[in-house]
C-alpha cells in the first residue's frame, strides 16, 4: 500500500512540474504574441536572515524568431505597505536600474543582479517604473509599468532558515 502511494506522489510531482513549464511557456508566447520581443524572469531572495536585505537575479530572454535586442534598461523602485517608495540605505536616490548593454540575438539571454540591497524599511513590492530597449536600425522602445506585466515573471525563492 505504501509502494503505490508513493508512486503516485512521485506521478504527481512530475505532472506539477510540467504544468509549470507550460504556463511559462505560455506567458512568454503570448508576450511575442503582443509584439513585445523580449520576456524577463525576477527572483527575489533574502541574503542572510534580515528579510530587508535582498537579491534580485533578473534574466532577460530575447523571444522573437529574428530580432535583436540591445541596450535593455529595467527602472524600479521598491515600496513599502502604504504603497510608499522606500529610500535604499546608502544611496542618495530610491531607484534601482538593470542595464545589459550587450546585443541579444534572437533566443539568447543574459543577467543582471541587484544587490545585495539593504533598504530603509521592509520592502513589500519591487515595482517596476519602465523598461526600455533598442532594436534593430535602433528603433528605441518604451514599456510601462502596465505593458511590463506582460513580459516579466515574477518568482520568490524559498527562504533559507
Amino acid at each position: 500500500m505504501l509502494r503505490v502511494f508513493l508512486g503516485f506522489s512521485l506521478t504527481f510531482a512530475v505532472l506539477f512540474c510540467q504544468t509549470e513549464e507550460i504556463k511559462q511557456s505560455d506567458k512568454q508566447r503570448l508576450a511575442l504574441e503582443k509584439g513585445f520581443p523580449l520576456f524577463i524572469n525576477i527572483d527575489r531572495k533574502t541574503v542572510g536572515k534580515n528579510p530587508r536585505n535582498l537579491i534580485f537575479p533578473i534574466q532577460v530572454r530575447n523571444i522573437s524568431p529574428e530580432t535583436s535586442i540591445a541596450s535593455v534598461k529595467i527602472l524600479f523602485f521598491g515600496l513599502d505597505f502604504q504603497k510608499k517608495i522606500i529610500p535604499i540605505e546608502g544611496q542618495k536616490t530610491p531607484e534601482l536600474l538593470c542595464v545589459l548593454p550587450n546585443r541579444l540575438s534572437p533566443g539568447k539571454m543574459d543577467r543582471c543582479t541587484l544587490g545585495p540591497i539593504s533598504f530603509g524599511a521592509d520592502l513589500i513590492e519591487l515595482r517596476i517604473h519602465s523598461i526600455s530597449f533598442t532594436t534593430e536600425g535602433n528603433q528605441r522602445h518604451f514599456l510601462d509599468e502596465a505593458d511590463a506585466k506582460d513580459v516579466v515573471e515574477w518568482r520568490e525563492a524559498p527562504r533559507k532558515q
